[in-house]
């Protein structure tokens, strides 16, 4: 016996190679000698059908390759856009303490000349996701407040009344302003001297000062040091000069100015002599002098500015964790540089909302991208069925010449790979020339790809019989029923099976969500996404259960009426029950219910942002500002406005509860709020208005009688109502809220609607404004007031607060809505659910059209046969009516089963109130009027089905058909 390695070597030598060459040779010759000359002829004879596939399929490709990359674009612009609304809050700050260095101490602070470089200094130790989004760098020194001692040069009857703070001058602040007046102080490196330190102040901080250019202020120094004995020395001063004017240019980047608060605005001190701050710039240099002669400190701002034009969905994670790590960790970033720095960022305030919503977005994106999958994939199947089906004679004449399957299939194979290819490059290419890019590939393009690959030369096997078993069926009629009683219990428990599915779906969706806890905020669940899917091939099986009855019945009615027409249509429909296969069915379900379902899930998030936009807003207008009582009555009195409210807003008052406290926004409310309640509310649901019982409840605020009348009326407690959230912390009716630095003694009378969001996202109290006026001292005369809310609602409210700005900030409800609207992830959603409406309508059509082609040949037959006994030859339309209305009623009522599913038992778990805005998820909008439309729709596919049909038999002849019969 030969050792294995010898054997080895006897097949690896060349003669047993090249014999098993020559064998695999002979085999492929034998496949694929008759295939060109096959292919050649089959094409010219059934190039439409040829050319319907390869449409069918190339529509699929685009599908599945233009959407996945629609949604991870719409995800990147929600990332760019979120970081861009995020503006400076998003950028990493670096605090550190800032110094001069003395001549007589190493300080471990940065001095005021080596800022900038150690901000620059930052960019190359940044981790690889913030290096991936890195802007640039900002340097910010704000100094302590100091009293200005003198002013020489201001404008007449300005006093010193106002203190200043100083701030560094950068060549970036330098470049980023605009001057009226005066030449900015050089940032260059300027030796110390005796002279005036050269500032530059902003335009606003000039006239509130009155501080023009030139201006010399005179400010403490540092004291000097004690004698012993006699008078002592008094303080010196150091001059500061007003060496320019000037305002940020519109172009500037906020966040170059946005660590020095009292630069551009002066900032209004409350209980202090002087009653204005004001920040000016000045150089390096300057900064380091006043360091060292005036007991001024500094502190150092290091703003790293993020670019959100680099962000992507992707990247956006990363950075939030690389910022968090940092926060935790900044030796990475800092270590080794010996100076005292702490980061501190807003990102995250920013992400998490953000991947909130993307993680919603992004899953109901995939839901519809699962569907036109799925479509995709049954349409490329009945074409593929209906090709096969033209090539069913020739294969049985080729298997009878002796022909294998192998060889039968690998022909029918090869034809499909180039059907494919030229498919897959139609589809692919015009979805890279729309999406201006390269189409990654993706699982849906595999998957699309195989099935059309595999769909015609599967199915041509299926129909030559080749996966048939080799046996004889029984001839004993009870084995015969024992065959076909296994082969029921066997689709049942695949029916069940399937339907078990989807229950597991249905019920992880409405139990975790969409956005459920992934690793990445752009991962989905496989079972999830493939919900509706489930669903609609379970209402599809439970549809098959019902339409062979139905049809059944018409069939019997049919064949007793009186007519010609009745009795084909009873041929028809049974014809019909017996071709009743699942494909056909399953495909126009899918199809009609994801649309039916994206109609009503788009209207869905419409109303729910309606909604949203009164919780968030709370009337038609809301002015914010200096807004007085007789600006606020002559709003009320315009018209068209429906009613208007006034109210005083105290933000985060320290309330008492008793055993413990908490933070709630105080509304003052005035007589007209009550009213505007009922408005908002009629305008809101388009019935009636508020309850009896809350407008008697804002009744008795300014109404009831001090609760407890043994107190003097300044101790008496004031009556207020408080929202559910808050009456649930009560544990007594009496508390105690601190408003305008006064503790005021209130009762809780009874429980108020909760506030919108334009009055704040605490808890609120409601309270009468003239009572608490009167409580506090407070001005509750025709004096504006900065805490003010104005709340207008009715179609002229916009016109009516138009002559409050630019006092007040004015908010509306419509722009509210247009601009929840126009944030890339939900106008992606919507854009999304909107054209695969037309998407689906497309290829359930095809589907439609495939399938009534598929059954053409029979019905000519039969028509060329009724023909011969003198039927009319235009009966080819009922025959072929007949036999797709089963499928077309039965794709209607299982669509619209899907449809409503969708909505109503996947609707709790898609998070639409993560599109909406909303507190709460919305009510689902159920509208049987976008059903029927879709449902008109469906009919309308059936009558250009029909066409199709009567279109195809204009070529055929009656002696042809009977002659040739059933072997092309």
């Amino acid at each position: 016996m030969r050792a294995p390695d010898a054997r080895l070597g006897h097949l690896a030598s060349p003669t047993v190679l090249a014999g098993l060459l020559a064998a695999v040779g002979r085999r492929c010759r034998s496949l694929l000698a008759a295939a060109p000359l096959l292919a050649r002829r089959r094409a010219r004879r059934d190039w439409p059908t040829l050319v319907a596939f390869t449409l069918v399929a190339a529509v699929v490709f685009f599908l599945t390759g233009a959407t996945p990359r629609f949604i991870d674009d719409t995800a990147d612009a929600g990332a760019r856009q979120a970081v861009a609304a995020g503006g400076a809050k998003a950028d990493l700050v670096v605090s550190t303490t800032v110094a001069p260095r003395s001549p007589n101490q190493v300080s471990p602070a940065v001095d005021p000349r080596d800022v900038a470089d150690v901000a620059d200094g930052l960019a190359s130790k940044l981790p690889a996701p913030l290096a991936a989004v890195f802007g640039s760098t900002t340097a910010t020194v704000t100094s302590s407040p100091t009293t200005v001692v003198a002013v020489q040069g201001a404008a007449s009857g300005a006093a010193p009344a106002f203190r200043l703070r100083f701030g560094l001058l950068t060549d970036e602040a330098a470049g980023a302003l605009e001057l009226a007046g005066g030449t900015l102080p050089t940032t260059a490196e300027q030796p110390e001297g005796s002279g005036p330190v050269d500032v530059v102040i902003s335009d606003r901080g000039s006239a509130s000062t009155g501080l023009p250019t030139g201006a010399v202020l005179q400010i403490s120094g540092n004291p000097p040091a004690a004698v012993s004995k006699g008078p002592q020395p008094p303080t010196p001063t150091v001059a500061i000069r007003v060496a320019a004017v000037g305002h940020p240019r519109a172009s500037a980047p906020q966040s170059i100015f946005a660590d020095e608060p009292g630069f551009e605005n002066p900032l209004a001190l409350s209980g202090s002599t002087p009653n204005t701050e004001v920040t000016v710039l000045a150089s390096a240099s300057a900064l380091s002098r006043l360091g060292l002669q005036t007991p001024v400190t500094f502190d150092g701002q290091l703003r790293v500015r993020l670019d959100s034009s680099r962000f992507t969905s992707a990247l956006i994670g990363e950075v939030d964790a690389s910022i968090r790590s940092l926060k935790a960790n900044n030796t990475p970033l800092v270590g080794g540089s010996g100076y005292p720095f702490v980061i501190f960022s807003g990102f995250p305030g920013v992400s998490e909302p953000f991947i909130g919503q993307l993680r919603a977005s992004y899953a109901q994106m995939q839901l519809v991208l699962s569907g036109l999958v799925g479509m995709g994939l049954a349409a490329i199947v009945i074409v593929g069925r209906l090709l096969a089906r033209r090539r069913g004679p020739e294969t049985q004449l080729e298997r009878a010449r002796g022909a294998s399957f192998r060889a039968v299939g690998t022909v029918a194979l090869v034809e499909s790979a180039l059907l494919t290819v030229v498919a897959a490059a139609l589809g692919v290419g015009a979805a890279a020339t729309l999406g201006a890019g390269a189409v990654s590939p993706t699982l849906p393009l595999v998957v699309v790809a195989a099935a059309s690959l595999l769909a015609t030369p599967v199915q041509a096997l299926q129909l030559g019989g080749a996966f048939r078993r080799r046996r004889r069926p029984p001839r004993d009629r009870a084995a015969r029923r024992r065959v076909a009683a296994q082969a029921a219990a066997r689709r049942l428990v695949l029916e069940l099976t399937v339907l078990a599915a989807t229950a597991a779906a249905v019920a992880s969706l409405r139990g975790r969500g969409v956005s459920a806890a992934l690793p990445r905020p752009t991962e989905t669940d496989g079972i999830i996404s493939a919900a509706p899917l489930l669903l609609g091939l379970s209402v599809s099986i439970v549809v098959l259960r019902v339409v062979p009855l139905v049809v059944w019945a018409a069939a019997r009615l049919g064949a007793r009426s009186p007519g010609v027409l009745g009795v084909l249509g009873a041929a028809g429909a049974a014809r019909a029950l017996r071709g009743a296969t699942l494909l056909p069915l399953l495909a126009l379900t899918i199809g009609f219910g994801l649309a039916a379902s994206g109609s009503l899930l788009t209207a869905t998030i419409a109303d729910g942002q309606v909604d949203a936009s009164w919780q968030s807003v709370g009337a038609d207008v809301v002015a914010r500002g200096a807004v007085s009582a007789a600006e606020a009555d002559a709003v009320a009195a315009s018209p068209g406005v429906s009613a208007a409210s006034l109210v005083q807003l105290e933000e985060g008052a320290v309330v008492d509860l008793g055993t413990s406290t908490t933070a709630a926004n105080v509304l003052a409310v005035d007589k007209n709020y009550v009213n505007l309640l009922d408005a908002v509310e009629r305008a809101r649901t388009g019935g009636g208005g508020i309850a009896d019982d809350t407008r008697a409840q804002f009744g008795d605020l300014a109404t009831a009688a001090p609760a407890d009348a043994s107190l003097p009326g300044a101790d008496a407690p004031l009556p207020v109502l408080v929202d559910p959230q808050l009456a649930e912390s009560l544990v007594s009716n009496d508390i105690i809220v601190n408003v305008a630095g006064q503790n005021v003694r209130l009762r809780v009378i009874g429980t108020g609607p909760a506030a919108p969001g334009s009055l704040g996202a605490r808890t609120s109290i409601y309270v009468d404004l003239d009572q608490l006026a009167a409580r506090v001292g407070a001005a509750s005369s025709n004096a504006a007031s900065s805490s003010a809310v104005l709340l207008v609602t009715g179609n002229g409210a916009r016109a009516a607060t138009a002559g409050l700005e630019p006092g007040a900030d004015v908010q509306t409800r419509a722009g509210w809505i247009e601009a929840q609207r126009s944030l890339p992830l939900v106008g992606g959603v919507q854009t999304l659910f909107a054209a695969s409406v037309g998407a689906f309508g497309v290829l359930a059509l095809l589907a439609l059209v495939a399938t009534s082609l598929a059954g053409s040949r029979d019905r000519a037959r039969e028509l060329s046969l009724l023909r011969t006994i003198g039927f009319s030859p235009g009966l080819g339309w009922w025959l072929a009516f007949v036999e797709l209305l089963p499928v077309v009623l039965g794709g209607i009522v299982g669509g619209a089963g899907v449809g409503f599913g969708i909505v109503l038992l996947l609707g709790p778990g898609l998070d639409l109130d993560a599109l909406t805005g909303g507190r709460s998820a919305p009510g689902l909008v159920v509208s049987p009027g976008a059903v029927l439309l879709l449902a008109g729709a469906a009919l309308g596919m059936l009558g250009v089905a029909v066409l199709a049909e009567v279109l195809a038999q204009r070529r055929n002849t009656m002696i042809g058909v009977l002659r040739i019969g059933g072997t092309v």
